[in-house]
């Protein structure tokens, strides 16, 4: 099999979205000359293309002012790799995050953002602007190796009993992995390379964004205020600006906001030592196995015989269920700290992910790893061969929040305003691996704060109640791994029957 070449890459091979995407011009910017925008966001996966969206949107076709840049190529990074798991919420479960926080109302807060962000991403976007990106509501399964604790139940979910849960993810009933679960019918599934791509192609045709691909941001250098005698004689520097970007290739752009939306293999300490001493990488692998046609064990509409219609189906869902069309197949996931979870292709492939590991591993030990995770969760899989393995790094930071607001690094110069639209350093990061719905919450804010329009403040909160933590750099994945492995150890030996409590998750 192709190293590290992902499903979703061969599938969207010749699609209609890619076609689209390859005929515009994404060439990295030449260094002849000084280039002039009003925003420049570096990274273009899911944060970096919504808030060039929200940006474009709320200036009412006026988006030939932004510029994206990437260090690779669209959707290459983990944006375009992940599960296509569409879930409301952030990675800290709310009860969690009222307890960091000390605030339940803030945790309420948080949530009810990305409730909204959800609606948004599928009304307001993927339908508004036609995304083919295989959207399904299918809802979640969350299979548990602990016995059902009506305590921690979300008020969206229905608790599943053990031989429910099998049912569900079709397991032999001589499984006993799974102790209890849960089903969340607010989650749906995309192909989040073409959701990504899709973006894209609408901030390029519809509203004049421009994507520089292969343009990797060095430095980010504030433009200092010059005296007025002085500064009418600097005919080369828009008088808006406030920073100048600095690609590999000598490119600058002056512009007046720059936003920070860059994995974690690319939050330098030359552009931001507050988000490099925050932000953990976390490795993560998965795999697709060749199409099992009925041998598949997610089958769809099996949650349709286990719960009423007003449980499993949204009011949106209902006209389809009246009309005899079964609920598609749950996306699955469990409570192993390194986290399996999985779903079915349209092709009846199962996508199966798993892993966390702070260093990278060979891929054929990762391949090895991943093939005893789905043997334990599938048995009846044993001899099923995999046909693509891959892997992504995610932006985890100490507390595994999403990082969003102000880089206070670049607001000690003097061509700093209290005005945060006069200009700024901003940043969307951090989503450890939960960022489908939070990147759009994430860029709606940002915009918002930058424009001085709409909900302008929220972005504070999470500037105050939520700043990048210092993660132990330069030994903070040397820590991490230490946890990660400790961690894996205790699901180990709970699989072997030993009696060991349970553990708080480390996000």
């Amino acid at each position: 099999m192709p190293p590290d070449r992902t499903f979703w890459n061969d599938k969207s091979a010749s699609s209609s979205t890619t076609a689209i995407s390859a005929s515009k011009d994404r060439s990295p910017l030449s260094g002849d000359t000084r280039h002039h925008y009003s925003y420049v966001i570096v990274g273009s996966g899911m944060a970096g293309l919504h808030t060039a969206l929200a940006l474009a949107e709320r200036q009412q076709s006026k988006g030939g002012n932004i510029l994206l840049l990437d260090a690779h190529s669209i959707g290459q990074s983990a944006s375009g790799k992940s599960k296509g798991l569409v879930v409301p919420g952030i990675q800290v479960p709310e009860k969690d995050l009222a307890r960091i926080c000390g605030s339940t109302h803030i945790a309420k807060q948080v949530y009810d953002l990305t409730h909204k962000a959800a609606i948004r991403l599928k009304e307001d976007i993927v339908e508004r602007y036609k995304i083919d990106c295989d959207w399904v509501d299918a809802g979640l399964v969350e299979a548990s190796l602990y016995k059902h604790n009506d305590s921690h139940q979300d008020e969206e979910c229905h608790p599943l009993t053990a031989a429910e849960t099998r049912q569900l993810l079709g397991q032999p009933n001589t499984s006993t992995l799974y102790k209890s679960g849960e089903y969340d019918p607010s989650c749906s599934g995309v192909d989040p390379l073409a959701l990504t791509r899709g973006l894209a192609t609408v901030l390029e045709n519809q509203w004049n964004v421009r994507i520089c691909e292969q343009t990797k941001v060095t430095t980010i250098d504030a433009i200092p205020t010059l005296p007025p005698d002085e500064a009418s004689n600097r005919t080369e520097t828009n008088p808006a600006s406030k920073y100048v970007v600095t690609t590999e290739a000598g490119a600058q752009i002056e512009c007046q906001h720059v936003v920070l939306c860059t994995g974690p293999e690319l939050v330098s300490r030359k552009l931001s030592k507050q988000l490099a001493n925050a932000i953990i990488p976390i490795y993560t692998w998965m795999a697709s196995t060749v199409p099992l046609n009925e041998q598949c064990p997610l089958k769809d509409g099996v949650i349709d015989t286990i719960l009423p219609p007003d449980v499993s189906l949204d009011d949106r869902e209902k006209e389809k269920k009246e009309q005899q069309q079964p609920t598609p197949a749950p996306l699955c996931g469990d409570d192993f700290v390194s986290l399996n979870y999985w779903r079915r292709s349209k092709d009846s492939r199962i996508l199966f992910g798993s892993l966390a590991d702070a260093y990278p591993i060979p891929q054929w030990l990762a391949e090895y790893r991943l093939r005893n995770s789905l043997h334990q969760v599938y048995p009846q899989l044993q001899n099923v061969p995999f046909d693509h393995i891959w892997s992504g790094r995610l932006a985890f930071p100490r507390d595994a929040i999403p990082l969003i607001g102000r880089d206070e690094g670049y607001d000690h110069h003097d061509n700093t305003s209290t005005n945060p639209t006069d200009g700024g350093v901003w940043y969307a990061t951090g989503f450890g691996g939960h960022g489908i719905v939070p990147t759009v919450m994430a860029g709606t804010i940002l915009a918002d704060a930058i424009l001085g329009v709409g909900n302008k403040d929220t972005w504070q909160l999470f500037q105050w109640e939520f700043p990048p933590k210092y993660s132990f750099w330069p030994v903070s994945r040397l820590g991490a791994q230490a946890i990660l492995m400790t961690y894996s150890l205790t699901d180990w030996l709970r699989l072997k029957g030993v009696p060991i409590p349970r553990l708080p998750k480390p996000w």
